[in-house]
């Protein structure tokens, strides 16, 4: 489990105990790197955030330094390639995320829409993203809101019939 204060987790030890969890793995990546193979739109993309879980349908293999993994976008299937030296960022819906900022790019550890002009995408990934210090930390606890504040109830599913 993660532990809070300093801690020197390597990815390949935090994502197989992410993946281990139930329910989808977060994965932030910056997609300009080399060896990264992601579908066109998204090559480029300083912030891209992908799923992983080891329910999703199709090849998902960790290796020492990289992932391959089968990916739907918009319906349409991807085998994706994702060395950890592009991985900046792992987290899992009931913990915190960690984050390695010497592998961030510029557009998160300096933190401003300016530095991200005509990037529309990593400019509103960067303001949910909060900032980060040099110093690399977990904090156990669930992710979202404070339990002092009202939960807001979900919308029920919309379900449409296929045929």
């Amino acid at each position: 489990m993660l532990q809070s204060g300093h801690i020197s987790m390597s990815k390949l030890d935090v994502l197989k105990e992410c993946l281990d969890r139930p329910g989808p793995t977060m994965v932030m990546l910056d997609s300009r790197r080399e060896g990264v193979d992601v579908p066109d739109q998204h090559r480029g993309n300083p912030t891209l955030r992908l799923n992983l879980s080891l329910r999703f349908s199709g090849q998902l293999t960790v290796e020492d330094d990289r992932v391959v993994v089968d990916l739907r976008f918009a319906g349409t299937p991807h085998r994706c390639i994702l060395p950890f030296s592009a991985v900046f960022l792992i987290g899992h819906r009931d913990g915190n995320p960690v984050i390695w900022v010497d592998d961030a790019p510029p557009e998160v550890v300096g933190g401003s829409q300016h530095e991200t002009p005509g990037n529309p995408r990593a400019a509103r990934a960067l303001e949910e993203t909060p900032q980060v210090e040099r110093v690399l930390h977990a904090v156990p606890g669930p992710v979202g809101p404070s339990l002092d504040e009202p939960v807001q109830a979900r919308p029920p599913p919309k379900l449409r019939l296929v045929h």
